[in-house]
């Protein structure tokens, strides 16, 4: 599937408005706060929990590790509802 079958247009939009300011430079990661080096992968990452809300620019790493911790998180929980 790609990119743009994924995500709106309203999700491209934002993303094409940061696209050069995250080129230039200058632009921390929304999750870990560390510099986006220009030239480097990024995601345009979302609030937690919201669809359509953004938290700006992440590294990729960043944003793409947040559903593996959210499912891990979510697994956790529901195996130790089973054992109470």
């Amino acid at each position: 599937m790609s990119d743009r079958s994924r995500y709106g247009y309203a999700h491209r939009k934002v993303r094409k408005q940061w696209e050069p300011i995250v080129a230039d430079g200058g632009v921390d990661c929304a999750r870990c706060n560390q510099p986006i080096e220009p030239g480097t992968p990024w995601d345009l990452g979302h609030v937690p929990g919201s669809a359509t809300e953004y938290a700006g620019p992440m590294h990729q790493g960043c944003n793409r590790n947040t559903m593996a911790e959210q499912r891990a998180l979510v697994a956790a929980v529901s195996e130790y509802r089973w054992f109470v």
